[in-house]
């Protein structure tokens, strides 16, 4: 029925008039036998001030938000043990967290990975500083263990301070990205993402295929070297290619950096000292320059290149120059050696297929071209220096039968038998039912191929729209025998904030013997995210378990949080009110709880949404902040004026009624 309080003035409702004009969105039903019409609409699709007074919702708007004072640790800690049937054990212990501290404009920041197995333990600083915007000139100061940009040169780590552009603080700008990396584990594994020798990632992974898309930040260049540990022993290397091209500027635009310091590495800390600075410069529409340099004591190199927008994709060319001096030589001696290193790099979209393409080479011209970290650590290595390194990636969707994805990287170097090349084709289509994903893969190592192959099928076992789903692969490699397997997995709870999945497969030509089996469990607390997991595979057992999240110091207290970022809000709930948020970590928040939500894009306005009760009735309302880099933001939900909202979602008229029902 229809509610007569509305005001005819509101243009919202007349009683003379068709409703279909006055209501955009509406759809009209007849519903027989009653002979009543059914009328649904949007949620908000009107006018504020047309509607009556019944759920809340409200926008407030601020500018840049630095945030409360505030400590906080983010950590991500797992425990795996595998026994063998001679009763045989191997412990693992892995940590991964970082301690932080705001205090105004000032982040303080320690990320660091330890971890303890039965032959070795480890302890790395991957990075420790202090840092501070200068949101005037859309740049941030640096001090500390941090690592150099990588646009121009190769990035290395050093100690000392660094000054540079932030492209985030610019409105419209191309946010940065960490890779996804995606592989097949064939038992119940552990997977291991290091970058320039620091652990940066590890996880428990159950067999199949994974993916992993929640780096932290990792540095601006240096490919990813990727570590399947399987349950029985077996270990499985790969590379995802990490290369970071140079992009076109908007005229008149500028980026720049400068780094002092003193080059470090995990096991050195005493490296030389350097000084390297960055200029790129958008000259118009279709070109930028940018130019580099470093030096350090013995060692210069210089680069200068330009990038161009053409009609057949965007082109990037540079040469870079090196010099340095006291270089050891293969018969023992000391010379000085000036080389040159050329790069390529190339991107392009063509509408008329949707392919995406993007290409970069990297090509030493001879074996006197020498970086920087090879120049600092030449007396802790081999001596092979790079000679070519490139990457191709290709992604081609192909309508409604699904998308190609191509990739590809390689890198070879001068008198070393260390040469490695990997390519991966996939394909993936979505289905009503379910989706189909195949894959191919070959790393060629010092000449010696292997393959893998993979082919899986995922459907929900029912018809029900919470039904659990199947997935049904097979994989066979050169080096790996053929192999079924079987998983169910599904999510439950009233926020969806736990999932399971079971396993099992079957090895050999006949798929006649079961190779493993398991079970693993992750749920999402209000305190915490933890995952246990347990599995046999061939004469042994695996148990491991997990727990991540953020501990949280701030004036109110302590908080404990499942979520972990670097740019958060606390939601603090008052005047003895529920809050529901839109973030999935829990349905509810008692009055005297507070909510950690992570993931916010610094720089840019952040819509939190949630619900408050008032009068035991929900009320939607929306927050919108703009935090810096780092920042965490404090919010009380009901401390902002909010404006009264009534929603038909559905208005029954009768048609039988005199005055034709309005």
């Amino acid at each position: 029925m229809v509610n007569s309080a509305i005001h005819a003035s509101s243009g919202w409702l007349l009683r003379t008039a068709c409703l279909l004009l006055l209501l955009p969105g509406i759809t009209l039903g007849r519903e027989s036998p009653e002979q009543t019409v059914s009328l649904s609409r949007e949620l908000l699709t009107q006018p504020a001030d047309d509607l009556p007074a019944s759920r809340e919702t409200s926008r407030h708007s601020t500018g840049r938000n630095q945030g409360v004072t505030a400590g906080f640790l983010s950590y991500d800690v797992d425990a795996n043990q595998r026994r063998k049937a001679d009763d045989s054990r191997s412990r693992r212990y892995n940590l991964n967290y970082t301690l932080g501290f705001n205090a105004g404009a000032w982040r303080l920041r320690h990320n660091a990975n330890a971890r303890i197995d039965e032959e070795q333990r480890g302890y790395d600083v991957i990075s420790s500083y202090a840092q501070h915007d200068l949101s005037r000139f859309n740049s941030r100061l640096t001090l500390g263990q941090y690592s150099t940009p990588a646009e121009l040169f190769d990035g290395v780590d050093f100690s000392g301070v660094q000054l540079r552009s932030d492209e985030q603080m610019r409105p419209m700008n191309q946010r940065g990205y960490a890779p996804v990396v995606r592989g097949v584990a064939r038992t119940s594994a552990t997977v291991t993402v290091s970058q320039q020798g620091s652990v940066i990632y590890e996880t428990q992974v159950p067999p199949g295929e994974f993916i992993i898309h929640d780096l932290q930040a990792p540095k601006d260049s240096g490919d990813l070297d990727v570590v399947v540990s399987e349950a029985d022993g077996s270990n499985h290397h790969f590379t995802v290619p990490y290369l970071t091209q140079v992009d076109l500027l908007r005229p008149g635009n500028s980026r720049y950096s400068f780094s002092l310091g003193r080059l470090r590495e995990q096991q050195h800390v005493d490296g030389p000292w350097f000084g390297q600075s960055t200029w790129r410069h958008g000259v118009n529409n279709y070109s930028s320059l940018y130019t580099g340099g470093v030096l350090a004591e013995g060692y210069t190199a210089l680069t200068a290149g330009s990038a161009a927008a053409t009609p057949f994709g965007a082109l990037s060319a540079d040469i870079t120059s090196s010099t340095a001096s006291d270089m050891l030589d293969d018969d023992g001696t000391r010379r000085t050696l000036q080389g040159e290193s050329y790069r390529l790099g190339y991107s392009h979209h063509l509408s008329a297929t949707d392919t995406s393409l993007a290409l970069a080479a990297y090509r030493f011209s001879n074996e006197d071209y020498v970086s920087l970290d090879d120049f600092a650590w030449q007396d802790d290595d081999d001596g092979a220096r790079e000679q070519n390194r490139f990457q191709l990636t290709v992604s081609q969707p192909v309508g409604s039968w699904g998308q190609l994805d191509l990739s590809g990287t390689g890198r070879h170097y001068w008198d070393s038998d260390d040469q490695a090349t990997t390519y991966q084709l996939g394909y993936r289509r979505d289905f009503n039912w379910g989706n189909l994903y195949l894959s191919a893969s070959q790393d060629i190592k010092n000449d010696e191929p292997s393959s893998l192959y993979l082919a899986s099928v995922t459907l929900p076992l029912g018809l029900a729209s919470q039904s659990p789903d199947v997935t049904a692969s097979s994989s066979f490699g050169s080096e790996d025998p053929t192999r079924f397997r079987t998983s169910i997995g599904d999510e439950f709870g009233a926020a969806h904030q736990a999932n399971y999945q079971v396993h099992a497969s079957l090895v050999g030509e006949q798929g006649t013997q079961l190779d493993d089996y398991g079970a693993n469990l992750q749920w999402k607390t209000p305190a915490t995210l933890f995952g246990i997991n347990a599995s046999r595979e061939g004469d042994g057992n695996q148990y491991s378990g997990s727990l991540s999240g953020t501990l949280l110091a701030h004036s109110g207290g302590l908080l404990l949080s499942p979520n972990r970022g670097e740019t958060m809000v606390l939601v603090q709930p008052r005047h003895g009110r529920r809050v529901r948020t839109s973030d999935s970590l829990q349905s509810y928040i008692s009055a005297s709880s507070d909510a950690l939500m992570a993931g916010l894009t610094p720089y840019q306005a952040n819509n939190i949404e949630f619900d408050t009760t008032r009068d035991n009735r929900w009320h939607l309302a929306t927050r919108e902040v703009i935090p810096t880099q780092g920042a965490i933001i404090v919010i009380h939900p009901d401390d902002y004026p909010q404006e009264e909202l009534e929603l038909y979602e559905e208005i029954r008229l009768d048609t039988n009624a005199s005055d034709g029902g309005y």
